[in-house]
């Protein structure tokens, strides 16, 4: 059983001109206690002050040596994907191997109306915008020329696509072909949820979807 710890960075008063100290402390805390890994969240719309979970991801890859570091979901269907491949190399080129990309196609329509993306149609374009992410991560052509990646991190990162408990999560490989896991809930440590990642042999298609884990 691995676990890691999810963090819902929430921006209340007291975190004025503190913000990095808290987000280094809670990485390094995470890190000492033992735990396998830090999880952030991803949202804009919907109310409440937020932080951009790339720019959170670079501040835990600084002050931390072994955890991985992930985003559970990060949606990728309100955001340009070419763009955020370039976001994610930068990071992947950060934090190397301790990466765990978990992607999805969101689940609220409040952050979808506030960059004019069509919420309903954001299933549809989830696997066309992965393709050119990983596209995009090879350095291929693409329909306005060719990116080029950052020494290291050709391939992509390890990405896992997310739902909610009770669906199917899958691990994605960076030819495409997907490995579903498993996900556990565990108990809440230090405020953060924490959640466990139990792996599951990989099957072949079609994939069957993963049933959440007693704990």
């Amino acid at each position: 059983m691995r676990v890691h710890v999810v963090n819902v960075l929430r921006g209340t008063p007291e975190v004025t001109g503190q913000t990095l100290d808290r987000i280094a402390g809670l990485a390094r805390t995470v890190e000492e206690k033992g735990f396998h890994g830090l999880w952030v969240t991803d949202s804009f719309g919907r109310g409440r002050p937020t932080l951009d979970p790339v720019v959170a991801m670079s501040v835990i890859a600084t002050v931390t040596r072994r955890i991985e570091i992930g985003t559970c979901v990060l949606q990728v269907p309100v955001r340009h994907p070419v763009e955020l491949a370039h976001r994610i190399q930068s990071l992947h080129a950060l934090t190397g191997d301790r990466l765990m990309l978990g992607l999805g196609s969101g689940s609220t329509q409040a952050d979808f109306d506030l960059v004019g993306e069509d919420y309903t149609q954001r299933f549809k374009s989830l696997m066309p915008a992965l393709d050119t992410m990983r596209r995009a991560w090879r350095g291929e052509q693409l329909e306005g020329g060719t990116p080029t990646p950052w020494p290291g991190t050709e391939g992509g990162p390890a990405v896992l696509l997310g739902a909610w408990p009770g669906g199917t999560t899958w691990q994605v490989d960076t030819d495409g072909t997907a490995h579903p896991h498993q996900l556990a809930l565990a108990t809440s440590w230090n405020r953060p949820s924490a959640s466990a990642w139990r792996h599951s042999a990989p099957t072949t298609p079609p994939y069957k979807p993963c049933v959440p884990a007693s704990t």
